[in-house]
């Protein structure tokens, strides 16, 4: 059986305007807020959603999990990043 990955996501907010395009809303497996899901994200299975204040607690608590970044991640961040 696969382990489950942490993916830690931007919180929706008041707005409620997408961080990427394509991306889609869920919640919080923790604290149940709002939270968007990036394309990058929906495409790895067996995940655990969080948002972020949920996953920094899960970070501190675990003193230090591995942690990486999904290589779509980037793309997507860099793409929006040169939107702004």
């Amino acid at each position: 059986m696969e382990e489950q990955r942490i993916l830690i996501c931007a919180p929706v907010g008041n707005g409620e305007e997408a961080v990427y395009p394509n991306s889609i809303k869920n919640v919080c497996a923790d604290c149940g807020c709002k939270v968007w899901i990036a394309p990058s994200g929906q495409e790895l299975k067996n995940k655990i959603v969080l948002c972020m204040l949920c996953g920094l607690k899960r970070i501190e608590a675990e003193k230090g999990p591995d942690i990486g970044i999904l290589p779509k991640a980037a793309y997507e961040i860099k793409s929006w990043l040169s939107r702004q």
